[in-house]
């Protein structure tokens, strides 16, 4: 959590004698994850540019890097790019998979007004609880949840086609 303070205190010059410290002992996605976000606070866009690309060399092959890159372009607001990163991340993460990924691809397809496509998403994340999880509505609330909000989307599919 340091770094992430020092980011957003913006004390940078610390943030990254910090991370090269972290560096030597830590070889995953974090690190130019960080990178990635120092060179954001700093407004440094090549440098931002060439993170993202050591970043999706990594999520090839890492479930997390694929849906922080997921976190990444949806805050820039790519959201197809958003959305084929944590598709990709839920791919390679390894059962039981969390709901996650799938909850932001959800909130994406409201966020552009494709109400059913976010149904289409919840029923996805029904699935997940279900067959992932063994949940029931009976044993935990998550799924009524995700029902409910499955329910509110095709309302609105419904509202906006008039």
């Amino acid at each position: 959590w340091l770094l992430d303070n020092l980011i957003d205190d913006r004390r940078l010059a610390e943030a990254r004698e910090a991370l090269e410290k972290l560096a030597r002992i830590d070889h995953t996605f974090r690190t130019p994850l960080y990178r990635y976000l120092i060179a954001q606070a700093a407004g440094e866009s090549e440098e931002m540019d060439e993170c993202l690309g050591q970043l999706e060399s990594l999520a090839e092959s890492e479930w997390c890097c694929a849906t922080t890159l997921g976190d990444i372009y949806t805050q820039r607001q790519e959201y197809d790019r958003a959305i084929a990163w944590y598709r990709k991340g839920q791919e390679l993460q390894p059962s039981p998979k969390y709901t996650d990924s799938a909850m932001s691809i959800a909130h994406i397809c409201e966020i552009r007004g494709d109400y059913r496509k976010a149904a289409e998403t919840y029923d996805r994340i029904i699935d997940l609880l279900e067959n992932e999880w063994g949940l029931t509505e009976e044993t935990d609330s998550s799924v009524t949840v995700a029902k409910t909000k499955k329910a509110r989307m095709l309302a609105k599919a419904e509202a906006a086609r008039g």
